[in-house]
Order: structure tokens, then sequence, then C-alpha cells
């Protein structure tokens, strides 16, 4: 039998959620509508927490998913959230496996999360482009891109060619 995600918090329209699948807290909300800098956060002294939280009913949703954000159009996927908050809480009824600056941990709930703005100084140079150089190096290829919609609509992909 499949396990289910226990987690419960309170949605943009302050409706309770009982069935996501996953939720990313950040500091500040992240960059989701253009595919150029997708994944950056413009600033990180808006004090407020950025909650993106999906609801996958299964492995077409998942590819979906990952099609529609690779090509720049994560918000045309209907089981995507994403809004903003000063403070966020999430609940559950046993501990929650999170992801933390590339740490895995378990984590007694509640877990409140609240955004404290100013309170990091981040340096950049006065030739930055605005973009992160991680958003500007990302590189879609016509395979990738194949491969990508063939998940999305159900189809087997081809093997990859031994390297």
């Amino acid at each position: 039998p499949e396990r289910s995600i226990d987690l419960q918090f309170e949605g943009p329209d302050e409706r309770d959620w009982v069935d996501a699948t996953l939720v990313v807290v950040s500091n500040n909300p992240y960059q989701l509508r253009r595919f150029s800098g997708a994944g950056t956060r413009p600033r990180l002294n808006t004090g407020r927490l950025g909650i993106l939280a999906t609801r996958i009913r299964g492995s077409r949703d998942l590819a979906k998913l990952v099609t529609l954000t690779t090509l720049g159009q994560s918000r045309r996927f209907r089981g995507l959230f994403d809004w903003s908050c000063p403070t966020f809480e999430v609940r559950s009824g046993a501990s929650v496996p999170v992801g933390l600056d590339g740490e895995a941990l378990l984590l007694a709930p509640p877990l409140r999360f609240v955004s404290l703005p100013c309170v990091l100084r981040v340096r950049v140079p006065q030739h930055a482009s605005g973009v992160s150089p991680a958003a500007a190096a990302v590189a879609l290829t016509r395979a990738d891109l194949t491969a990508l919609l063939r998940i999305a609509v159900g189809k087997p992909c081809a093997a990859a060619p031994a390297a």
C-alpha cells in the first residue's frame, strides 16, 4: 500500500490543505514565471516567505509538471500553487522529512517558518546581470525536450545511447 504524506497547512485562500505531495518554503519567493531565471529569487529582503505546494496524483502528473517547468510554463500545471506570506506553519501527525540547505533531516512538527527582513546581507558584483549564473547555464536540448514530452503523454522514452 502507498503511504500518504501527512502534511497539513493553511493555503493562500485560508483553506486547510491535507493532500500536498510536496511543499517548498523559501526565504523570499522564487521567480517561476519566465524560463530565464526560473528558480531564482530577484530579492532576498522582502520579509516574505515563498510557498510552493503541489498536488500530484501519479507519474503522468509528475511528468507533466517537469515538462511544463522545463519549458517555463509551470503555472499551466493545475496542481501547482504558489503564494507568499510572512509566516507559515506545517502540521503533521509524525516527524516530517525535510531537505534543508542540502541536508536531509527529520523534524518534529509543527514546523514554523518566519522571514526576517534585512537579516542577510548579500554582495553581488556591479556587472551582475540580475539573473543567477546557474539560471543562465540551463541548456534544454531537443532530445531532452522530446523525452519529456513523451513522458508527459504517457509514452515510454527511447533508451539513452551508451556513453
